[in-house]
């Protein structure tokens, strides 16, 4: 497991994306990584993650719903940003609308 925090601006991506997006991180957090707001278990709304473009799976536009992902997994549960545990590079999230497996790039640090 990845020791390195997910701040804003870090890059996902979908396996089934057709794209890479940039993370949105709310500006209530407490804690910061190179003057980055750290991202936290419950980033996963439309307003944190938009659309991976085309989804291969679904072989139409990427449908993305406050709903549709599941919380971060594999996340740093000792350590609390905002009420919830801080996202590492080695967290994923899974679509469960088109089955994708969604992943850090990048950490934004």
């Amino acid at each position: 497991m990845s020791t390195e925090y997910v701040v804003a601006s870090a890059k996902l991506s979908c396996v089934c994306g057709s794209r890479t997006v940039g993370l949105a991180v709310h500006f209530d957090r407490h804690i910061t990584s190179q003057n980055k707001f750290v991202a936290n278990r419950s980033d996963i709304r439309v307003e944190n993650i938009p659309n991976f473009g085309t989804c291969n799976a679904l072989q139409s536009a990427c449908v993305r719903e406050d709903a549709s992902l599941t919380p971060w997994l594999e996340y740093k549960d000792d350590v609390i940003v905002a009420g919830h545990p801080a996202v590492l590079k080695s967290s994923i999230l899974m679509c469960s609308i088109g089955g994708g497996t969604i992943s850090v790039d990048s950490s934004g640090q």
